[in-house]
């Protein structure tokens, strides 16, 4: 089984995104042989709220089992801070989607109700992050919520600011907070570099993420591909730690 911890849906303001329709996501799922993907919008870029996961929601009704979201609550939006997760939650939502291109960084104190929320109803909560050097943005989080369940996107992509310093600080860090994982989403790095973030964290906190429609998944489902890793890690990556993560949704059937 594969499940896909990092999905978008629909276009991108900047740029044109092909086959970002729910219809089009599921093909190419079926081609790759990834059996789930769970899902924000691409206005989670810039806004959260209705506008992100009304579509998100039509795509999960639309595609049950192969389908899932994240809700994209904003508090700087009436109505869309704790008590909107939990609605969204009510109609299947499976996690928290947070950007902070969109200009709420992450410790704004109008998102503690959320993650208070999170970490009570252990909600995972996939943010963007730079690939690198998580300390500097997310240490004042994990610090005050520290049962937090998170994924920290892009923890293998390869940046510019990858070195072995890096390498040792970042997995330091995601290690001192139990419920801090990674995905590998966008990866553009060389083998040798994810195969390091996991002989340090452990294949346990490590999530398959794709990007997809955003970047070709194909080539993220490859560099799992060439990791040289035992049958149990690879099957941890690839589905088991989403279905620890995010519980009986992610479960077979």
């Amino acid at each position: 089984r594969v499940y896909d911890v990092h999905g978008h849906l629909g276009e991108y303001r900047q740029f044109p995104v092909f086959g970002s329709t729910a219809a089009e996501i599921v093909r190419q799922m079926d081609r790759l042989g990834i059996d789930r993907l769970i899902m924000s919008h691409h206005l989670v870029v810039f806004h959260g709220g209705a506008d992100a996961d009304e579509p998100v929601l039509a795509a999960m009704r639309g595609h049950p089992g192969r389908i899932f979201g994240y809700c994209c609550p904003d508090p700087r939006l009436a109505g869309t801070g704790a008590a909107y997760v939990e609605r969204r939650l009510e109609q299947g939502f499976v996690g928290i989607k947070l950007h902070d291109y969109r200009g709420l960084p992450y410790t704004a104190r109008a998102l503690r109700e959320v993650y208070a929320l999170a970490a009570e109803r252990r909600i995972p909560v996939l943010f963007h992050s730079p690939g690198s050097r998580f300390r500097a943005v997310f240490q004042p989080v994990l610090e005050a919520f520290p049962d937090l369940i998170c994924i920290l996107a892009h923890g293998g992509a390869g940046y510019p600011q990858y070195t072995h310093e890096a390498l040792d600080e970042d997995a330091g860090f995601v290690k001192s907070f139990p419920g801090a994982h990674l995905d590998f989403s966008a990866a553009i790095s060389p083998p040798a570099y994810p195969q390091a973030i996991i002989a340090k964290l452990g294949a346990d906190r490590i999530l398959f993420g794709s990007d997809l429609p955003f970047v070709n998944a194909a080539y993220t489902l490859g560099c799992m591909a060439t990791l040289d890793l035992d049958d149990a890690q690879i099957h941890a990556v690839l589905h088991g730690n989403a279905e620890r993560l995010f519980g009986e949704f992610m479960r077979p059937t």
